[in-house]
């Protein structure tokens, strides 16, 4: 009793073998997947169609005589199979006798198949590239966009914050602040006589006295601290997390170290006033710059060149 390979499912649905029974007459009795896929698609649909015409080399008549005389295998080697007028595929199989019938055994095109498989992996691999060079571009692109965000809010000729980052970032602390505890501090601080400097020296000396003081600002203060020139000769200073203690002692190491700066050609050292004050659970944003304010105001009344807490 011969058993047709087309009883095992496997076999019905792989495309690496192509197996069929045909009729001597040509009609087709069975086949798998991967014989259909040789036949032009409308044959294929077909429920027993006529594919003598589909065996070309060599042909169908040539087939049954030889199966006629070899009880086993009558033909083992090339076949060409396919529409004349189409897609032809020469494939390496064998045509045997089964009951009445032929039985085509032949492998479909493995090294096509594995050369369409290693481009998969290939394109699978290039896009995966594709698209880490993508993230990469993209997260380059977002830092230099937050870099021209920053620089936009950046004073040009102290190379410090403007008063439209302070703003922003007073108004994230404060929020910070409320919604989870703690307190911060502010420094607002002003050069001393600076319209005598700007008068009496001209604008350039005036512009070297204001980086020399935002320069002592950016080396005396905490990385997690944020300094800003907020017009003229008015600086200020946001200290996240930061006591009256902390605050006035950052501000008198600004003021100290700022008189020992020498600022050619001017013969004498330069001060500068500071005003801090600490966050109330009470203050607005508005309420803790005004209270600042007047602190820089007590210490400008005064003697000038010193620090006085709100």
């Amino acid at each position: 009793m011969n058993l047709s390979p087309l009883k095992f499912p496997g076999l019905r649905r792989t495309l690496a073998v192509a197996i069929a029974e045909i009729e001597p007459s040509g009609r087709l009795h069975d086949a798998n997947l991967g014989f259909l896929r040789l036949l032009p698609d409308a044959v294929a649909r077909e429920p027993h169609p006529d594919v003598s015409g589909y065996l070309l080399s060599p042909s169908l008549p040539h087939l049954v005589e030889c199966s006629q005389s070899e009880p086993h295998a009558a033909y083992e080697g090339l076949l060409t199979i396919g529409d004349p007028e189409g897609r032809v595929r020469t494939l390496r199989g064998a045509v045997s006798r089964s009951g009445s019938r032929l039985l085509l055994v032949t492998e479909t095109e493995i090294e096509e198949l594995e050369r369409i498989n290693d481009r998969a992996i290939q394109l699978s691999l290039d896009l995966a590239q594709a698209q880490r060079e993508l993230l990469s571009a993209h997260n380059k692109l977002e830092r230099r966009e937050e870099e021209i965000r920053i620089l936009s809010q950046t004073d040009l000729l102290t190379g410090i914050a403007d008063h439209r980052r302070f703003d922003e970032l007073i108004a994230a602390e404060f929020a910070r602040v409320r919604r989870y505890g703690g307190s911060f501090a502010l420094a607002v601080a002003d050069i001393d006589h600076f319209k005598s400097v700007n008068d009496e020296f001209g604008h350039d000396v005036g512009d070297a006295a204001l980086r020399a003081f935002a320069n002592v600002v950016r080396l005396r203060i905490r990385r997690t601290d944020l300094a800003a020139r907020f017009g003229g000769e008015e600086f200020i200073v946001l200290m996240p997390e930061s006591d009256s203690e902390g605050a006035v002692r950052c501000a008198e190491g600004v003021r100290s170290h700022f008189a020992r700066e020498p600022i050619p050609p001017i013969p004498w050292a330069i001060t500068a006033s500071s005003g801090v004050a600490v966050l109330h659970p009470d203050d607005t944003v508005k309420t803790l710059c005004k209270r600042a304010d007047a602190a820089l105001y007590a210490a400008k009344d005064g003697r000038r060149n010193r620090v006085v807490l709100a």
